[in-house]
């Protein structure tokens, strides 16, 4: 019985940082896409890019 209670504790433990770890990533994915939309802000308009 305690093993099974230990086992069911350890599942909600793994997804606990299961779901810690993707909204992580999420978070960094979106810094990561600001910085870069902030970061490309210097370039001349007329220079081959399309938009």
């Amino acid at each position: 019985m305690a093993g099974t209670l230990r086992k069911l504790g350890g599942e909600r433990s793994n997804r606990t940082l299961l779901l810690l770890a993707l909204l992580f990533a999420v978070v960094a994915a979106v810094l990561v896409f600001v910085a870069v939309n902030q970061g490309g802000g210097d370039e001349e308009e007329g220079e081959g890019r399309i938009l």
